[in-house]
């Protein structure tokens, strides 16, 4: 049996210009792990997205996001896998282990909506996905077939627009074992793959990291992309 196939140094310079090089990323408590295209294996009839409660979504993403900060949420859909069995670290739902997790949440400010929805009213037509996790469980193109039908869900409900962000900048965290990677960045491949329409950067502001990448203030938002 081989091991998951991982990027060398060159793939992730060139992830960093906008060539995903066939990866996808994942998260397993807060460590960015990879999945590759050439691996297959997905089908979306063995998993199911659903509306979950608060406590197993917050739960979920502060195991495993990077961002362990929890948002003004507006709606938390799950993926659960039908097929897999529970582990005593998985987090059900259904029976089932949740293994990713979108928040759709209130934005820091009105305009982040206003601004690329002119038409739309705020908070109910319009919303930030503000989190996005898979475990590795999750093969690669899980993550597009997760969000497209999350927002089909949400869509009945009234939703009509998405503002998604992408923050490019790498950031690290001091461990008992040593300063390791927090994330590498990410230019919103996902929303690309969607068909999002880029809009622009965010505005500028500055970000406080303290060694255990705890943040003090909210995230930079560096790039951004909005999708009907």
């Amino acid at each position: 049996m081989t091991g998951p196939i991982m990027p060398t140094a060159a793939d992730r310079s060139a992830m960093q210009t906008g060539d995903s090089r066939g990866f996808t990323q994942r998260w397993r408590y807060g460590t960015p792990t990879w999945r590759h295209v050439s691996e297959g294996g997905f089908r979306a009839d063995r998993y199911e997205v659903t509306e979950i409660d608060e406590a197993d979504a917050k739960a979920f993403v502060q195991r495993h996001h990077y961002l362990s900060g929890w948002p003004a949420v507006l709606h938390r859909l799950g993926l659960l896998d039908r097929e897999a069995e529970l582990r005593d670290d998985d987090i059900a739902v259904d029976g089932s282990p949740l293994v990713g997790v979108l928040v759709l949440a209130v934005p820091m400010n009105m305009r982040v909506l206003t601004n690329p929805f002119p038409h739309l009213v705020p908070l109910r037509e319009s919303a930030e996905i503000a989190r996005l996790v898979l475990t590795e469980a999750v093969p690669s193109n899980g993550e597009s077939f997760f969000t497209a039908a999350a927002l089909r869900r949400v869509a009945a409900d009234g939703l009509k627009g998405a503002v998604m962000f992408s923050d490019p900048v790498p950031r690290w965290r001091l461990t008992e074992n040593g300063k390791i990677i927090q994330t590498r960045g990410h230019l919103g491949i996902v929303y690309q793959s969607l068909s999002a329409v880029y809009t622009g950067r965010g505005t500028a502001r500055t970000l406080t990291v303290l060694p255990d990448g705890t943040t003090l203030t909210s995230g930079v938002r560096a790039g951004s992309s909005a999708a009907a």
